[in-house]
């Protein structure tokens, strides 16, 4: 949890401040990460699913259906199953090719 101006606030909550007034946020317990966005109101309806994220419902629904076709410039590959062979194991390949592989 942070305190903001006073006030507790419990993570992943979002909170809206005056950009003209100072305030202090303090972790309360525990080491705290904050995300601060700043920006100006468009004053226009929006709608979002997931990470989409359009003016209306419709406006999502279509960039659900065009990512889901194309995938945003799509994937090269014939199936979007794993690249590599189950069978395997875990193994890390590093950029000058050495390979260290796990039981």
């Amino acid at each position: 949890a942070i305190e903001v101006a006073g006030d507790v606030h419990q993570p992943r909550t979002g909170i809206e401040l005056d950009p003209t007034v100072g305030v202090t946020v303090k972790s309360v317990d525990a080491t705290a990460h904050l995300l601060l966005l700043q920006g100006k109101k468009i004053n226009e309806p929006s709608y979002h699913h997931g990470p989409f994220l359009g003016n209306t419902q419709a406006d999502v629904m279509d960039a659900m259906k065009r990512y889901r076709e194309t995938l945003y410039g799509g994937w090269p590959w014939k199936s979007d199953g794993p690249v590599h062979n189950l069978k395997r194991g875990r193994f890390a390949k590093y950029v000058d090719g050495t390979v260290v592989e796990r039981d």
